[in-house]
């Protein structure tokens, strides 16, 4: 028991770290886990998706479960009472997965096949499948750039030269 609580203290504050706080903090993520199907529907019923084979293929359906893992990982860790420096690196990898998610989910979106691609179909009768089609993975590609940009600026790079160039 001495060894884990040696090992621990690396990463934690052991006058903080107590088996109570462990267990509250299994027990916030397994409940984020569980709940992670659930959680997401709710949401997407918020904004007006009714029916479950909807939701299921919604943009935003597997990035919300996945963000609801993280928060619930997230959660559990600052209940464990890190040390400062795994405090700000637990900090900066949630914000980084919380990017790579928004953009995954509005990838999803302008994605070939999605519901934009058929909006754009309606309003521009003139326009062939094909043009439609390239015009949704230019602007999917331009997401995942635009989503890589962020995630370097948010790294602490200076993306000035980037954008410039």
């Amino acid at each position: 028991m001495e060894k884990v609580i040696n090992f621990l203290g690396t990463f934690f504050d052991v006058n903080v770290f107590s088996i109570r706080r462990l267990i509250i903090a299994v027990a916030i993520f397994v409940a984020f886990f569980i709940l992670k199907s659930l959680l997401a529907r709710l949401i997407i019923r918020i904004f007006g998706v009714k029916e479950k084979e909807k939701i299921r293929s919604n943009a935003f359906y597997n990035p919300l479960k996945i963000l609801f893992i993280c928060i619930g990982l997230y959660l559990s860790i600052l209940i464990l009472g890190p040390t400062e420096i795994v405090r700000s690196f637990v900090t900066k990898a949630f914000r980084l997965v919380l990017i790579m998610l928004g953009t995954h989910a509005v990838a999803n979106i302008v994605a070939p096949g999605s519901k934009f691609e058929r909006a754009i179909k309606r309003r521009m009768t003139k326009a062939n499948d094909s043009m439609i089609r390239m015009i949704c993975k230019f602007l999917k590609i331009f997401v995942y750039i635009v989503g890589v940009m962020v995630i370097i600026s948010e790294l602490g790079f200076n993306i000035n030269g980037i954008i410039a160039g």
